[in-house]
Order: C-alpha cells, then sequence, then structure tokens
C-alpha cells in the first residue's frame, strides 16, 4: 500500500495540573500508518504556554494570539509555499484552543486528526466500525435568539450550569449514547459527531436566526477539533467558547469573528 506523506503537527498546551510534558513521535509516526507516513523526522511542534491564571481573559487572549502567531509561522508558511501539503495533527491543549486550532486549519487543507487514548497507550484509532451514536436535543426556554450548544459527549453537563453563565433562549445537546473518554474510536464515530453538529449550525442561523452561539464542551480531543474545522465562515453563527474550571468560564475565543 502507498503510503501518502503527511506532515506531522503535534500541539501541546499544559492543561490545568496536566502531568504529560510531551508528544510522543515515535506514537505519533506508528498512528499514521499504513495510510499516511511523515514528511520530515521531526514534524512541526507549537507548545504554547502563559503564566497567567487560567480562568484569566489575559490567559486565554494571550494564548489565542501565540496560536494564530504559531500557525502562520509553522503552518501557513508551508500551505503557501505547497498548497497540496497534507497535515497529521495530534492535539493535547484545552479545548478552546484545539478548537480555534482546527478553525485555521479549516475543510480546504487536507489535514487528519487523531485521538489520544489512555488504555491501549497509542495515537491509533482502536476502532473501524462505528462504535457509538450521537443525538440532538433542543430546548426552547424563551422566545429571541439567544442560543447555547452543550457538547455532552465525555460526560453530561447539567442545563443549571449552562443558566449560571448564560441566559439562552434555545439550548441544543449533542450527547454521546455512551459518556465516557473514550466515547469517539472511530472515523466513523468522528464523522457522526461533526455532521450533527453542522446540522444544529444550519438550523440555528436558517431557523432561529442567531448570530451567536454559546458552546459549551465536554469532548474529545478530536471532537473539539473537527468543531473548528467544520465550521462554516459567514454560513454559520460566530461561536464563543466556554472551558469548564470549577464552572463555566467564558474563554473570549469567538470562531467566526473575522
Amino acid at each position: 500500500m502507498y503510503a501518502e506523506p503527511s506532515e506531522r503537527v503535534k500541539f501541546f498546551v499544559p492543561i490545568k495540573s496536566c502531568s504529560i510534558t510531551h508528544i510522543d513521535d515515535t506514537q505519533t509516526a506508528e498512528a499514521m500508518l499504513p495510510k499516511k507516513k511523515p514528511v520530515t523526522e521531526r514534524g512541526i511542534t507549537i507548545s504554547l504556554a502563559s503564566d497567567r491564571e487560567y480562568k484569566s481573559n489575559a490567559y486565554w487572549n494571550e494564548l489565542d494570539r501565540l496560536l494564530v502567531k504559531e500557525y502562520q509561522r509553522k503552518i501557513r508558511s508551508v500551505i503557501d509555499y505547497d498548497s497540496n501539503t497534507h497535515f497529521s495533527v495530534f492535539p493535547l491543549a484545552p479545548i478552546p484552543l484545539i478548537i480555534k486550532l482546527g478553525y485555521l486549519f479549516m475543510d480546504k487543507t487536507g489535514v487528519d486528526v487523531y485521538q489520544k487514548f489512555r488504555q491501549p497507550d497509542t495515537w491509533k484509532w482502536i476502532e473501524k466500525a462505528s462504535t457509538n451514536s450521537f443525538s440532538k436535543q433542543k430546548i426552547k426556554k424563551h422566545d429571541g435568539n439567544k442560543v447555547a450548544l452543550v457538547l455532552s459527549l465525555t460526560y453530561e453537563i447539567g442545563i443549571d450550569r449552562i443558566e449560571s453563565v448564560y441566559d439562552a433562549n434555545i439550548i441544543y445537546i449533542i450527547r454521546a449514547k455512551t459518556q465516557n473518554v473514550d466515547c469517539i474510536k472511530s472515523l466513523k464515530d468522528l464523522s457522526e459527531f461533526w455532521h450533527l453538529y453542522q446540522e444544529i449550525c444550519d438550523e440555528a442561523r436558517n431557523i432561529d436566526q442567531a448570530d451567536e452561539i454559546y458552546v459549551f464542551p465536554a469532548m474529545p480531543v478530536s471532537a473539539a477539533f473537527e468543531v473548528g474545522r467544520r465550521y462554516m465562515p459567514k454560513v454559520y453563527p460566530k461561536l464563543r467558547i466556554f472551558d469548564e474550571c470549577d464552572g463555566f468560564v467564558d474563554t473570549t475565543i469567538i470562531i467566526g469573528d473575522e
């Protein structure tokens, strides 16, 4: 089987008290085979850190700015040189930043995203077939177009936790039937999720007339990347991304606000 060349992108940002300090080169190379092979020995590394307080606007503003800068310097420059370059992305970072990285890539660039598993310890997709299912729920609280999107994939997010920070008129929920850290084990699982996500973005714009969606995620890294990557500028409402840290906090990261 011919293995297509692909440039590895290792994206690492410490997650609160995360003890992992790097992304293993051998594991990432093995995950790509047999369909893809690394173009270079080490690939591209984007590693960010901030000494600001995790919940603060200063933390998210700084890392958002640094991510865009590093993307332009290390990835956009490669695309500008050869627009046919394919990328394989291995992210370990706070969910809002992974969403932003997916958005920077967009769906016009050839890219595969991978999911880190603990048991077994690998970046390889564990299954080929679907292993989970995902459902959509729409709750209309009041008249109006203030929309929230709750992504309950790794665990159930209570509606009361959303209402404590945002008075939404309409709440959409995507739930994984089996909610845990390994809720997405195959590319088919991932595809089912992001197609449902796109349906909600379409409905929020065309039926609810929303200009912005407040996003509350509990999800694996691969799904977070696809939230950004599958976003359609000027078609979907803007996304305002929250992060869970002893309650949801507004990260000030907005997708689609050019």
